[in-house]
C-alpha cells in the first residue's frame, strides 16, 4: 500500500471531488479529458453526502456504475485511476487540502453544488488561498 501511495506522490494528478449525483457524468468526463491533456493520475473522490441524497441502493447502483464507467473510460484513455470516498466533512475538506499540497496536484475539479456540504462550502474560503499559495487551479463543473 505505501509503495502503491508513494508512485501517486511522484506523479501529477489531477483531483475530482463529486458532491452530487447530477454533476457527476459532466463532472467525469472533464477530468478524464484534464488528465489525459496533463498525462495525471486521475483521483476521484465520491462524497458520503450521496448516500443520505437517496437510499443506500440508490447510491450502491450509482457507484457502481460511475465506477465501472471511470475505470473503462481512463482504459481506454491511458489513465491510472484511483477512486475513493470520504465524508465532505471539515476533516474531510483538510484531507483533500492535504492531498494537493503533498501530492503534485495540477488542478482541482469540483461541481459546482450547492453549499450543502463542508466541501462545498469550503471552496469559496479555499479558493482565494490557493490562489495565494498556488498550490493548483480550482475548475468548477456544472
Amino acid at each position: 500500500m505505501n509503495q502503491v501511495i508513494e508512485e501517486v506522490a511522484t506523479q501529477h494528478q489531477v483531483i475530482a471531488c463529486i458532491t452530487q449525483f447530477k454533476s457527476a457524468w459532466r463532472l467525469l468526463s472533464e477530468a478524464v479529458e484534464q488528465a489525459e491533456m496533463r498525462g495525471a493520475v486521475l483521483r476521484i473522490i465520491v462524497c458520503h453526502n450521496l448516500i443520505s441524497s437517496g437510499s443506500r441502493e440508490d447510491f450502491t447502483h450509482f457507484f457502481r456504475k460511475f465506477r465501472h464507467a471511470a475505470y473503462q473510460t481512463c482504459r481506454e484513455h491511458d489513465i491510472r485511476l484511483i477512486i475513493e470516498t470520504l465524508d465532505c466533512g471539515s476533516r474531510e475538506a483538510s484531507e483533500v487540502e492535504r492531498l494537493m499540497q503533498e501530492q503534485k496536484t495540477d488542478l482541482l475539479i469540483l461541481s459546482d453544488a450547492p453549499p450543502d456540504t463542508v466541501l462545498a462550502r469550503w471552496l469559496p474560503a479555499r479558493t482565494e488561498r490557493l490562489k495565494k499559495t498556488q498550490v493548483c487551479p480550482v475548475l468548477l463543473v456544472r
